[in-house]
């Protein structure tokens, strides 16, 4: 049975994500300083045992991060803001699902810092993420260093960022209470924790757009339009694949929850007194 056009549902969906995201945007260009954190607030008090090592500061690079990959779909989806009819872009079969999941994944990750009622435990998450960050550019420029884009100083500086990092993650761990070693960032863990507080299956979404961003055919087919071309027997078929404009609306409508979601659960511990959370 052929699916029911609900093109015109897809583009009512997309303006309203689209509104979203044109605010977020027009928000980040005309301020100088967004989202300030309030004195006595639950993340002043984690930026305070965690200088210069901020929660904060780790959770509003998240934010801006989802942000940017958002933008990213709304201008390939429907132009420039001034051009706002979502005809006017072009639906990828794979491409728009790899700002997906970058959206996604970033604006999970500043919720699974902040989740945690206990303050030691969001420091512990914001420096797990820190440390991995440390750990990852070294491993990298190691292999850059032999990249006609690197060479050895690419190296140098990476070490001397890495040595500098493992040095304030330990002393902030100190001053924390935390002793022991960091704990590797375990991605799947951390979305699936908020994944379970949000109800809303925004991990199936980030695997879904993770399968579309590795051009895994399980997601290709579940999320395109295919069609049927021709038959030529043994079970192998020629087919038609398409972007299928209503399932990419479905996507971004999930990753704008999980950046709102994280908004809302900022806003909370940037504002209310530390004794209340």
């Amino acid at each position: 049975m052929a699916e029911p056009d609900l093109t015109a549902e897809a583009h009512t969906m997309l303006q309203s994500w689209f509104a979203f995201i044109d605010a977020m945007q027009a928000q980040q260009e005309s301020a100088h300083r967004l989202w300030p954190v309030e004195p006595g607030s639950s993340i002043a008090l984690d930026d305070d045992l965690t200088s210069p090592l901020q929660v904060g500061h780790q959770v509003q690079r998240l934010i801006h991060v989802a942000s940017d990959h958002l933008t990213a779909i709304r201008r390939l989806l429907g132009g420039e803001p001034a051009a706002s009819q979502p005809s006017q872009g072009v639906v990828s079969v794979y491409a728009d699902y790899t700002l997906v999941r970058g959206a996604l994944e970033a604006a999970m990750l500043g919720h699974w810092i902040l989740l945690p009622s206990d303050r030691i435990e969001r420091v512990r998450r914001c420096l797990t993420l820190m440390s991995q960050d440390f750990f990852d550019e070294y491993k990298a420029a190691e292999r850059l260093s032999m990249h006609e884009l690197g060479g050895p100083q690419v190296l140098a500086e990476a070490k001397r960022r890495h040595d500098r990092g493992k040095a304030a993650i330990e002393r902030v761990a100190a001053q924390a209470g935390i002793y022991g070693p960091i704990p590797r960032l375990r991605i799947e863990q951390a979305l699936s924790e908020v994944d379970a507080a949000t109800a809303r299956q925004l991990l199936l979404m980030w695997k879904i757009a993770s399968g579309m961003t590795h051009g895994r055919l399980w997601a290709g087919l579940t999320m395109s339009t295919v069609t049927e071309m021709a038959d030529h027997g043994d079970d192998t078929v020629t087919i038609r694949t398409e972007g299928n404009l209503l399932r990419v609306t479905v996507a971004v409508g999930d990753a704008v929850s999980a950046l709102k979601a994280l908004l809302r659960l900022f806003e909370l511990r940037r504002t209310v007194p530390a004794c209340s959370g």
